[in-house]
């Protein structure tokens, strides 16, 4: 999905489908972590429209959040065998929350 347009759109429609996917993307990108909730402040007053919801704490890049999570969260996967033997790398798998004005507006 990574340089395919909105990877945020992509992914929310197939949640919203009940689908589980599987996505590269680029360590750049900029996400909250899954138990990340938008919250809207108090209102003040009884004026004036009320607040967004929005994430307290700013996003950091996907880069850091698999950082955080520690080499202990990565899985080693064999996924087919190539022309030179068996293809496996180390993946991991995270719940996050993409960051930016294209995920708000699709969810």
């Amino acid at each position: 999905m990574a340089g395919r347009g909105s990877a945020a759109r992509r992914a929310n429609a197939l949640v919203s489908r009940g689908l589980d996917y599987v996505v590269a993307v680029r360590g750049d990108t900029s996400a909250h972590p899954g138990e990340a909730v938008p919250t809207a402040p108090e209102r003040e007053g009884r004026m004036g429209a009320p607040r967004l919801p929005r994430y307290r704490e700013p996003a950091c890049s996907l880069k850091d959040l698999v950082t955080n999570a520690g080499r202990r969260r990565l899985r080693r996967c064999t996924w087919r065998q190539g022309s030179k033997g068996a293809m496996t790398s180390r993946f991991i798998v995270l719940e996050v929350r993409p960051a930016g004005v294209a995920a708000t507006k699709a969810a």
